[in-house]
């Protein structure tokens, strides 16, 4: 009996390992570390060995520096999915003849203090680094 048990519960494990399997071709995001929320912009620090975004740019407020910063001029797309909070998310970098969509949703009157001089348009934004998908 605990034979049968054993071989049936070996079968399924073969059976899920075949079955969930991730397509690693379609898995190309970065992560980007929220720094910080400005009034039209969210700062990134991108988690990535290239080199993207502004070398060595210094929070005026913590003094702290980071490489590879960018800010995207989206902040509703990004607080409607980490709720303000300062998350990690997955994205794809589009090129500079991206659709930005409604990429400045809030107008800003005020001048921000040493904003990163590279500006990133986002494709493609997940809380996920990649999605689960199936495969035969």
């Amino acid at each position: 009996m605990k034979k049968s048990y054993f071989l049936l519960l070996a079968g399924c494990l073969i059976s899920m390992a075949a079955c969930k399997k991730t397509n690693d071709t379609e898995c190309d995001r970065i992560g980007a570390k929220i720094i910080k929320y400005e009034c039209d912009r969210v700062i990134f620090q991108l988690l990535t060995d290239e080199n993207i975004g502004d070398a060595d740019w210094e929070d005026y407020q913590t003094g702290q520096h980071y490489s590879n910063v960018v800010s995207w001029y989206n902040t509703c797309a990004v607080t409607e999915l980490t709720q303000g909070q300062l998350s990690t998310l997955y994205v794809n970098i589009g090129t500079e003849n991206s659709d930005p969509g409604n990429a400045n949703c809030y107008q800003c009157l005020a001048l921000p203090i040493n904003p990163p001089t590279t500006k990133v348009e986002f494709t493609d934004l997940s809380l996920l680094p990649c999605d689960s998908i199936m495969s035969d």
